[in-house]
């Protein structure tokens, strides 16, 4: 499960981008990511800045 703190779910990513990029076969990670892609996704709390959606 992808941590739920903000703080550290770029730490989080940069470590998937780093397992799947020494792989040449292809791979799948599932599980709750704990992330959306766009403010649409998302249901009740307070809104997103866009800016937050630009590396996802």
């Amino acid at each position: 499960m992808a941590p739920p703190q903000v703080e550290n779910r770029q730490p989080f990513w940069d470590l998937i981008s780093s397992l799947g990029s020494n792989r040449a076969e292809s791979w799948l990670v599932t599980g709750d990511l704990n992330e959306i892609a766009a403010n649409s996704e998302k249901r009740g709390g307070p809104r997103r800045p866009e800016a937050s959606f630009t590396r996802f």
